[in-house]
């Protein structure tokens, strides 16, 4: 594991921006996510952007590619 990849997988997610994520990699938009989560877009996007930080991306795409492979999601993550 390189050294970057090291330093984003001590970075923890909250349960929120794991949820997010999942709705995201379901395909969810976030209009769709926020609908589900009984939240705002505003909400949704807050927590998207605080996942991109976390993770150094800067896209959902990547956000969730980065998350499979970093092991914070699974297949059958819930």
């Amino acid at each position: 594991m390189h050294a970057k990849e090291s330093r984003i997988t001590a970075t923890r997610l909250s349960p929120r921006q794991l949820e997010v994520l999942r709705w995201t990699a379901q395909g969810k938009t976030t209009w769709e996510t926020s609908v589900i989560m009984r939240c705002t877009e505003a909400t949704v996007n807050y927590h998207l952007k605080q996942v991109f930080r976390k993770l150094e991306v800067s896209n959902k795409t990547h956000a969730v590619s980065r998350a499979f492979k970093l092991g914070l999601m699974t297949t059958n993550s819930r």
